[in-house]
């Protein structure tokens, strides 16, 4: 409310909680008070109707004003959902301030010390006028010119915590921003008035007999008054002040808008500058913004079925055991983001196509992150991103409501180019840029590529700096070394029978191929081995990928390769033995298959696998009888043959037994 204070020739307009009467001006301001008392009276001269609606008006006035008290601080939340906005928060049902119907309230302010006001604002439909129990006015706390008034009109319902006040647009000026401090203030309804006193019997008319008593008038409704504009201008030196007030509403639901006149004596002359005041406190914390990402609500359940609207859940209820995160079509606003969720696949870096992080919104500490591995399938109504777990804390209760994150990975870069030119490829010295090693190829034919080996042993080429052009004669001990030797000598080896106490020059493999010699103990001659009814080997026998025919076989086994656990990515090598074990014990996301024969050979295993339907598993290149995968033991073991013929392009699939014992 308003008060004008005078003093000699300086007015200062005063913002005051409540008045009960008409601004007070003295000194210059007497003049501005008669001409108030002069529309006054010509207000009074108006017409009997006129003068009961602004009576009545004049009574509800001075009784909402006294009732307007303190403004309460809240902060504002842009959200359109009717729940709970946080502690000293209130949000609208709709972001047009013109079309709001319900404000939701937090049981406790923004004022210091957060009080709890619930009682009270549950208390604003306590009138008897249900129609209309009270005006809501709330002004930006720092843009008073940023307003809306709203009417109470029906019951308000307490949430425990929030509560939600039904109201009618009246009149509003501005926007609203995220976080805004607001001030809230509420003008109660009077109650309905007590039913009038039966009016007096009428004057006998000249004629006829006396009229009977009139029934009792109807109770009229209360008269209600708000607060609509003020203005304030400037009055020269030696000028009046003014005052007024104009009613821009109607008799029984008034709006004051007033404008004051204030007398401003001549500039004065610049003060010198003030010492600078100390550091004021530091301010209170600002209200959390908003969480990036999509609203969606958490969902405990861990079924691959839609859950509804606004949804996030996994496929497992312990979230770094999680493999598949399943995202509704529409979040928690109904909005569609089916086209940027199936996106999420889209990087041409395929082995992490991008990280998802899920947060609670009430508690952001709360949150888990994950990698996207796959390529997201669409379930019609909702979508399956497959995932792998890197970091979270904390858990997730049923219907939490939480912000969901996506970070697309880069694509990957083209490659570069593998074959540089002899004078781009150097090597250069780790500590003297100046030591390079050049590379000259101009000497090699065209169309000719020559292969440089390395051999398995640190090499010193100091000796072959000074080796040139030589021939057996000149080479000496310290020129080359003995491969080079034995390359230069080969020419004069003459090709011998081996026989027993011979010695051999060979490298031995199990020494950095160092060479050495060594004596021969026998020869065994392959050609009687097809004579002999009973020949014995001294160790494993290497058949090289050579054909082996006409051959019975009695008495033999078959290696088992024992795998204990599978994990999420299995490889089977066809070459470490046609029997291996393993246990699903997670999901198999994909499996791979090694070391096959070539395409005109046949190859096979047999898997005993434990608790195949535990978990799902893809049968990567996997070809089942009949296009589909087996129906597997949950608790038991499975016996399965796999086998190929086309060099591993598919993987053939049979079922020896289930749920063997």
């Amino acid at each position: 409310m308003a008060k004008i204070i005078s003093a000699g020739t300086q007015t200062t307009l005063v913002q005051d909680e409540t008045f009960t009467s008409a601004p007070n001006i003295t000194t210059a301001g007497e003049s501005a008070s008669a001409a108030s008392n002069s529309a006054s009276s010509a207000a009074t001269s108006a017409t009997a109707a006129a003068a009961s609606a602004t009576s009545a008006s004049s009574s509800a006035g001075s009784a909402a004003t006294s009732s307007i008290g303190w403004a309460f601080k809240y902060a504002y939340a842009t959200s359109t959902t009717m729940a709970d906005p946080g502690t000293g928060t209130i949000r609208f049902d709709n972001a047009t301030l013109a079309s709001v119907t319900n404000i939701a309230f937090d049981a406790t302010t923004a004022d210091s010390g957060n009080p709890d006001i619930s009682d009270y604002i549950a208390s604003w439909d306590d009138g008897t006028n249900s129609a209309h129990e009270g005006y809501l006015t709330i002004r930006k706390a720092d843009t008073p010119a940023t307003f809306m008034v709203y009417s109470i009109t029906s019951a308000v319902t307490d949430n425990t915590g929030w509560l939600q006040v039904p109201v009618t647009h009246v009149s509003s000026n501005g926007s609203l921003s995220a976080s805004d401090d607001l001030l809230v203030i509420c003008a109660r309804s009077g109650n309905k008035g007590a039913t009038g006193n039966t009016g007096a019997t009428g004057p006998t008319g000249s004629t006829g007999s006396t009229g009977s008593t009139g029934s009792t008038g109807a109770t009229g409704s209360a008269a209600t008054i708000a607060v609509g504009s003020t203005s304030v201008s400037d009055v020269g030196a030696g000028g009046s002040a003014t005052a007024a007030v104009a009613n821009s509403g109607s008799s029984s639901a008034a709006t004051f808008d007033f404008t004051f006149g204030v007398v401003t004596g001549d500039t004065g002359a610049t003060g010198s500058t003030g010492a600078t005041g100390s550091t004021g406190s530091t301010g209170a914390t600002g209200a959390r913004g908003s969480d990036a990402g999509l609203d969606m609500t958490f969902e405990s359940t861990t079924t691959d079925t839609d859950q509804g609207v606004g949804k996030v859940w996994f496929n497992h209820g312990t979230l770094s055991s999680a493999t598949v995160l399943y995202m509704d079509d529409v979040d928690a606003n109904s909005a569609s983001i089916n086209s940027w969720v199936d996106s999420w696949d889209d990087s041409t870096t395929t082995a992490l196509r991008g990280t998802v992080k899920v947060v609670q919104q009430a508690d952001p500490a709360i949150f888990a992150l994950y990698n996207v591995t796959g390529a997201v399938t669409s379930a019609s109504t909702y979508s399956k991103i497959p995932v792998s777990y890197v970091t979270g804390a904390g858990s997730f209760s049923d219907t939490d409501a939480s912000s969901v994150s996506f970070f697309r990975t880069g694509d990957t870069g083209s490659a570069g180019s593998s074959t540089p030119s002899d004078a781009t490829f150097r090597i250069q010295d780790n500590s003297d840029a100046t030591k390079q090693i050049a590379f000259q190829a101009s000497g090699i034919s065209t169309g000719t590529t020559r292969t440089f080996t390395m051999p398995d042993s640190d090499v010193t080429l100091g000796a072959l700096a000074t080796l040139g052009s030589v021939d057996t004669a000149q080479i000496t001990a310290n020129a080359v070394d003995e491969t080079k030797l034995k390359d230069a000598l080969v020419a004069d080896f003459t090709e011998v029978t081996v026989a027993t106490g011979d010695s051999l020059l060979l490298g031995d493999a199990t020494d950095s191929g160092n060479t050495k010699r060594d004596t021969v103990q026998g020869v065994l001659d392959l050609v009687t081995v097809v004579t002999d009814t009973s020949p014995q080997l001294g160790g494993e026998l290497d058949g090289q990928g050579n054909v082996i025919s006409d051959v019975v076989i009695k008495d033999y086994a078959i290696t088992t390769v024992a795998k204990g656990s599978l994990g999420a990515t299995p490889a089977w090598d066809f070459s470490a033995g046609q029997h291996q074990t393993g246990t699903v014990s997670e999901n198999i996301t994909s499996m791979t298959w090694t070391n096959e024969v070539a395409s005109d050979e046949y190859m096979g295993m047999v898997i005993s696998l434990t608790n195949g339907a535990a978990y799902t598993i893809v049968w990567t290149d996997v070809d089942w009888a009949g296009g589909t995968a087996p129906t597997l033991t949950a608790s038991g073991l499975d016996l399965l043959h796999f086998y190929t013929y086309d060099g591993g392009t598919t993987i053939h699939g049979v079922v020896l037994s289930t749920d063997s014992k």
